[in-house]
């Protein structure tokens, strides 16, 4: 069995040139084909206003909010959650 400790992940820097809306903290927790079969686990922090840009994963990811209220785009639906709740990225779909 795999387990992480959130509080101790450490969180790397990211963003876009491009785009300063961009702009968020974030690692893998757990990842497809390596610590799970099909699915990855990423633990972001994003500050009021920011985002994580749109882009492609390999595995299905589970978004669940922990905190706070967020945005998120899953192809071409949109949808607002809040904490509590829980969004399903489907292998390589775009989302942000």
């Amino acid at each position: 069995m795999n387990t992480v400790n959130l509080k101790t992940l450490e969180l790397l820097h990211g963003h876009f040139e491009r785009d300063s809306a961009v702009d968020f903290r974030a690692n893998f927790a757990l990842v497809g084909g390596q610590d799970t079969e099909k699915s990855s686990v990423v633990y972001i922090e994003l500050e009021p206003g920011k985002a994580l840009g749109e882009h492609t994963d390999s595995p299905e990811e589970l978004l669940l909010v922990l905190e706070g209220t967020v945005e998120f785009s899953v192809g071409a639906e949109t949808a607002r959650a809040s904490k509590g709740m829980i969004g399903v990225v489907p292998p390589m779909v775009p989302h942000s």
